[in-house]
């Protein structure tokens, strides 16, 4: 079984590709591990200095003690020597490694001197017990020196910095590894694979980027290539577009374009010159957030065009997870732009990502449907009730501290306050939630509501429609008015031939096309076994049970076609042409047309009932008719109108022959020929 699973990879080139990236991600998240352990075991100075040794923006955030930055230090200071050893007069590459030399030949608890370089454009204060002299050949420059006690980095911040970035990805790398291993022959879960190995490199070495630089351009390369993988899942999920499915090829040119980004941004992070390390930066989280954006556009765009409900709540599925992971990224990248110092929103940037890839598994895998129009518009009402209760609490602190003379702080923690606080929202929570439910409804759901008032009508006017003349009109109009399609195509089962014929059109009389489906035709097949719709969406391949009917369908001109199934099976379906106005068919257009179809079936299969006793009365009127002329003596000819008459009756016979033997020559001879409305005794003998 082993040989089998290993000789078929080769066949299968993305899913080696994701082994590769899996592997290669477990590594380094181990050289992460390792490299934070050590960083951790040295002395610490209290600032984490970037490639050039400036300082970043980088602090404490649970509150320990940085001995640097409590004595003054900024960031924008940049070290120039650290326990006797100079290092900024050493070329750029060499600085970082210079520097942790020094401090590893230091000890915890020793005061050692440093020496900085401070700009007027930082700071023109002195740090306490530090000795500033200005440097000669630049000004506005200082050099100042003072002594700082090293310590170990308090573990809570190696934590917040480093930890539980580290876990989070470790987390998603074990979580992709199983799922590969269950699904590894899906395309979607591969492309999937690669996206969260790339995922979880880009936050485990976030604390690395900022502090031992040693695996910066795994880091740099990782952000990039997620933002290419998020494109290439966009072309993959739900569904393959038809462009990528006749070159799969063409799907993979984002992930190369990203690796070649890659590749830059690490040459700009380990340029020469200081000035372009922040231009790798933002090049590697533009990458990730271009590839973001695409994602979501395309994820929205499937939304609003598919047919499916499934593919839907797959898409959407995708946003729920996408637009919290790109919040923290969009905002360390305008807060890279304005001001280079600064290290990310920590932890959020390490954690919230994992939220994408979560739930782009949960979507692939379809375990269970969920109505995802319920989750957006529960979220959107959560959040608006909670900025109401903030935005209401603060005013009402805000007014009674001016009105008491207290200050904010101490008014907002009074007791008494706080109680009736909690009253008010007990006691008005219901019914402001239920008022802004209706409204976040009424709001999302506006379209749905305005079809609804078209579907209650309709089922009234139904009640009146007999025959399928009667249907077909109240069809064409309930349409017109809603959809404005181009033309709209009844097609109905022949009881006789078991043949779906178009009907004729109300406003002509006149069949709209002489296209036939038979009851074994794809189109047929499909409605009758897999689904009630067929929407032809542009861009997607034909299903391959309706490959076959490709030209019929291209006759009809249709991108939409709905089943009307009844007790018996399929009594008919409808085929609906585009919009006029060329827009296409949205989710919600859909779902009124997929409502209104249960209607027109019930419609459509009383109507045939009605139409079918009709025309079992007319039979019989037309037999006993003929039967009762049989009782009386008539010419031949004349019982062959009579025959010709009554036949009419019964079916529409543009063309009516009668042929009879002779038993002489045993030849067949017209005795009755009549086309159209002329009969033709030429041709009679």
């Amino acid at each position: 079984m082993q040989d089998s699973s290993s000789s078929s990879f080769p066949r299968h080139p993305v899913a080696l590709l994701a082994v590769i990236a899996l592997l290669i991600a477990g590594v380094l998240l181990a050289f992460y591990a390792w490299a934070a352990r050590s960083w951790y075991a040295q002395p610490f100075p209290g600032v984490l200095p970037l490639r050039d040794l400036e300082i970043s923006s980088a602090q404490s955030l649970t509150g320990a003690e940085w001995d640097a930055p409590q004595m003054g230090l900024l960031p924008g200071d940049q070290i120039n020597a650290v326990a006797g050893v100079t290092m900024g007069d050493l070329p750029l590459d060499e600085r970082i490694e210079r520097y942790r030399d020094a401090i590893n030949t230091t000890s915890v608890g020793a005061r050692v001197p440093l020496s900085f370089l401070r700009w007027d454009s930082v700071s023109t204060d002195r740090p306490v017990g530090a000795q500033c002299v200005p440097v000669t050949d630049a000004i506005g420059l200082r050099k100042c020196g003072m002594n700082t006690r090293m310590r170990q980095m308090p573990l809570s911040d190696v934590m917040v910095y480093f930890g539980m970035g580290w876990i989070a990805a470790v987390m998603l790398w074990l979580a992709t590894l199983l799922l590969f291993l269950r699904e590894w022959r899906s395309t979607q879960v591969q492309v999937l694979a690669i996206l969260s190995a790339a995922l979880s490199v880009f936050m485990a070495g976030h604390f690395d980027t900022f502090s031992t630089h040693q695996w910066a351009w795994a880091w740099l390369t990782a952000g990039c290539l997620t933002g290419g993988m998020l494109v290439v899942f966009a072309l993959e999920f739900p569904y393959r577009f038809a462009t990528v499915q006749e070159s799969p090829l063409l799907a993979w040119a984002p992930a190369v374009v990203s690796l070649v980004l890659g590749l830059a941004s690490s040459t700009l992070y380990y340029a020469s010159d200081p000035n372009y390390t922040q231009g790798g930066i933002v090049l590697s989280l533009g990458s990730l957030i271009l590839g973001g954006l695409i994602l979501a556009g395309m994820m929205i765009w499937r939304r609003a065009r598919s047919a499916s409900p499934i593919v839907r709540n797959q898409a959407t599925m995708i946003i729920i997870g996408l637009v919290p992971a790109l919040v923290p990224v969009v905002y360390w990248f305008g807060a890279q732009m304005l001001n280079h110092l600064s290290v990310g929103p920590v932890p959020f940037e390490q954690i919230v990502p994992i939220l994408l890839p979560f739930s782009a598994m949960y979507a692939v895998l379809q375990y269970r449907l969920v109505d995802t129009d319920r989750v957006i518009t529960q979220t959107w009402l959560y959040v608006a009730l909670l900025a109401l209760l903030t935005l209401s609490y603060f005013l009402v602190v805000g007014g009674l501290a001016l009105v008491i003379n207290q200050s904010l702080r101490d008014t907002a923690l009074n007791p008494l306050l706080i109680t009736l606080s909690i009253f008010a929202v007990a006691a008005f929570f219901i019914p402001i939630r239920a008022s802004l439910q209706h409204a976040i409804d009424s709001l999302y759901f506006r379209a749905r509501r305005q079809y609804q008032s078209f579907l209650e009508q309709f089922a009234r006017d139904m009640t009146n429609a007999v025959g399928q003349a009667d249907v077909n009109r109240l069809i064409q109009g309930t349409l017109a008015r809603t959809l404005a399609p181009a033309h709209v195509i009844l097609f109905v089962r022949d009881p006789a031939s078991r043949e779906y014929r178009s009907q004729p059109d109300p406003a002509s009389g006149s069949r709209l096309t002489d296209v036939i489906f038979t009851g074994a035709s794809g189109v047929v097949r499909y409605l009758n076994e897999r689904g009630s719709m067929l929407y032809l969406e542009e861009g997607r391949p034909l299903p391959l049970d309706v490959v076959s009917d490709r030209s019929k369908l291209a006759l009809l001109g249709a991108p939409l076609i709905i089943g009307l199934r009844g007790q018996r099976g399929l009594n008919g379906f409808v085929a609906i042409g585009p919009r006029q106005n060329s827009a296409p068919y949205l989710h919600e257009d859909l779902r009124f047309i997929e409502s209104l179809s249960d209607q027109i079936a019930l419609a459509v299969e009383r109507a045939q009932a009605v139409d079918d006793l009709e025309r079992r009365v007319r039979v019989q009127d037309v037999l006993s008719q003929v039967s009762r002329a049989l009782n009386f003596a008539i010419d031949f000819d004349t019982l062959l109108e009579l025959i010709y008459a009554q036949t009419l009756r019964v079916i529409d016979a543009p063309c009516f022959y009668i042929a009879l033997r002779n038993s002489t020559t045993n030849e067949l001879t017209y005795v009755f020929y009549n086309e159209g409305d002329d009969r033709i005794p030429e041709m009679e003998n």
